[in-house]
């Protein structure tokens, strides 16, 4: 029964970790975007390989995670650890678009009031 009790408060100590983070990166992406050239942006997305890549092998596994999670809801640890994983790369998701955004925001153009 201790393992079960250290089981759901790890998880939900990890969930509401990854919550903050992904909230966190989220807002930063939404405050740099929201002025931005999205031609420019579009352009610097599609030349940079490393994201794009990055973006679909984090994509891909939390997708495969949650699908083994509607497969396998037999036992407390498989869902326990599929959690986890969804977890862990749908903030490395958002974790690697912040930083996308952070070092792509230092030559970007800024769309002006006027336009």
């Amino acid at each position: 029964m201790f393992a079960l009790d250290f089981t759901e408060t790890f998880m939900e100590l990890f969930n509401v970790n990854a919550a903050i983070v992904i909230l966190f990166c989220c807002g930063y992406i939404l405050f740099k975007i929201r002025k931005m050239d999205f031609s420019i942006l579009k352009a610097r997305v599609f030349l940079n390989n490393t994201i794009i890549h990055q973006t679909w092998i984090y994509m891909v596994i939390a997708g495969i995670s949650i699908a083994f999670g509607t497969l396998i809801e037999f036992s407390m640890m498989v869902t326990f650890i599929i959690r986890i994983i969804f977890l862990i790369a749908f903030t490395l998701l958002v974790y690697s678009w912040s930083l996308f955004m952070r070092d792509c925001t230092h030559g970007l153009h800024y769309i002006t009031a006027t336009e």
